[in-house]
């Protein structure tokens, strides 16, 4: 929609907007798709309305609510931010596009402005604990009473960050905290529990909870036949939320919208007789709420750092990008641990073969594929942190590709690429001692599998040798405290060189 546009509809009466009906689409959401072009899943009016009243519901809100809102209006979190405000009463606290991923702003926000209720994923709420403003987190909690949490899988972790802060404070007033689950083509989630972070529960596994208002949600067989309790299958949910299906997509939408023949009749009247193919694995519990194990053997999609990733998606990119150069590409999901011992939440890796023909040396197929990693056209969060060359790769007996041994393929520290930095000029001056100490500190953040496979030096690039978003939040928290500077994030995006 145009400027112009978007004015006219302010300005208009509700009988030139028109009529909106609950099947009608609300809206578009993007997530990455297998073809390399992202898929838009439609959502429909009935399906945000359930949502909402469901939340409301589930979370107890009232009208003296103060909502954060720093999510990307691409992510239906931002949403599940939006409309819990306004349609409770409450108010909206918007954050700064520039300031969303800034921890040390965030926490200082929830404390400054009163903020009763957020909705973050794992990641996000682990970066403000670990690199936000610690006391203005504690000051926090005597206001702060919900926090929702999804997008990702939600850990022990979590639940730590939370049981800490419960510890050191005095007044016993902390967030209830809430765990929902649902992908996006179900709107925002389609179940939900309030998870307990006092007491034992490193021990207890993380229940996803049980299905809200207008959802149906099942486990079930290749058949979609539903398996008994205890065991595995695929979830597949049915109700209000269900979308549409894939804009200009009838193929894909026909294979993940499927009929559901188990509808009640109520649902049946209200028309929502379709349900979604979710591809997650799971199974009920005998109290009734519902496990979610990951995903289905062979699919390619992932969650990191609560973006849904096809990897399918940045392999038919890298082959596109190098001319068809590239036989084959494979991207698997790694986990890292960083030089200062902390778990990092993962990093993708890509292996590629070429064709047979191509006119490379070994060495030159390297550098060609550093070179394509640089100008994937792709958004930085799906770009692989490191690229390896490879004969052949694993097979099952069935022929078909072997992708969890894909996944542990070593990592080679052969070809210590000159590529660290967009113009491929490696730079041989001595770093000065400001730059020998940035450099550290890097190495301190970067995934010690990735940092060295690269050569860094003082043009390199903070994301061509392993960087993210995230890891860069943490090279903030350092460079400020070594330094005893005050650097936002915005100025480290601007300056991603030694």
């Amino acid at each position: 929609m145009t400027q112009e546009g978007a004015d006219a509809a302010v300005d208009a009466s509700p009988s030139e907007l028109g009529e909106v009906y609950a099947k009608d689409s609300a809206m578009i959401l993007y997530t990455s798709g297998s073809t390399g072009t992202p898929k838009g899943i439609l959502l429909l009016h009935e399906g945000l309305r359930n949502w909402v009243e469901a939340a409301l519901h589930l979370f107890d809100i009232g009208i003296d609510q103060i909502v954060l809102q720093q999510t990307s209006c691409s992510f239906d979190m931002c949403f599940v931010q939006v409309f819990l405000a306004l349609c409770s009463g409450g108010l909206l606290c918007l954050v700064p596009s520039g300031s969303s991923a800034n921890a040390t702003f965030i926490t200082e926000a929830i404390a400054a402005e009163g903020i009763t209720f957020t909705g973050a994923t794992p990641t996000e709420y682990s970066n403000w604990y670990r690199y936000g403003d610690h006391k203005a987190l504690l000051r926090s909690t005597s206001h702060w009473r919900t926090a929702m949490t999804g997008g990702e899988a939600t850990t022990h972790a979590t639940l730590e960050i939370f049981a800490s802060l419960a510890k050191q404070v005095d007044h016993g007033n902390t967030p209830r905290l809430f765990n929902v689950y649902g992908p996006t083509e179900t709107t925002v989630g389609a179940t939900g529990t309030e998870l307990s972070y006092l007491g034992d529960f490193k021990s207890a596994n993380i229940s996803a909870g049980k299905p809200l208002a207008g959802y149906l949600v099942y486990v079930m067989d290749t058949h979609l036949q539903p398996v008994p309790v205890g065991i595995q299958g695929e979830i597949v949910i049915g109700g209000a939320g269900v979308a549409r299906g894939y804009l200009n997509d009838q193929d894909l939408s026909s294979e993940r919208f499927v009929s559901n023949a188990l509808v009640p009749e109520n649902y049946h009247a209200r028309g929502w007789t379709t349900m979604h193919r979710t591809g997650d694995l799971g199974r009920w519990c005998e109290d009734g709420t519902l496990l979610v194990e990951g995903r289905k053997s062979g699919d390619t999609q992932i969650k990191l750092r609560g973006l849904r990733i096809d990897l399918a998606e940045i392999e038919n990119s890298m082959v596109k990008e190098s001319q068809n150069a590239l036989a084959q590409v494979v991207v698997s999901l790694r986990q890292s641990t960083t030089s200062s011992n902390q778990s990092d939440e993962g990093f993708l890796v890509a292996h590629a073969k070429f064709q047979p023909i191509a006119p490379f040396s070994r060495g030159e197929q390297q550098e060609f594929l550093n070179n394509i990693l640089i100008r994937l056209p792709l958004p930085q969060y799906m770009r692989p942190a490191a690229a390896f060359v490879v004969d052949g790769f694993p097979m099952m007996l069935s022929g078909k590709l072997d992708r969890k041994a894909v996944a542990q393929l070593p990592l080679e520290q052969e070809h210590c690429s000159s590529l660290a930095h967009p113009q491929s000029v490696t730079n041989n001056k001595p770093l000065t001692k400001a730059e020998a100490q940035l450099k550290r500190l890097w190495e301190l953040c970067l995934s010690m599998e990735i940092s060295k496979q690269y050569r860094i030096d003082s043009n390199s690039d903070f994301f061509h040798v392993g960087g993210n978003s995230t890891l860069m939040l943490q090279l903030q928290y350092h460079i400020c405290k070594e330094f005893g500077v005050s650097l936002t994030f915005l100025d480290l995006f601007q300056h991603t060189t030694l």
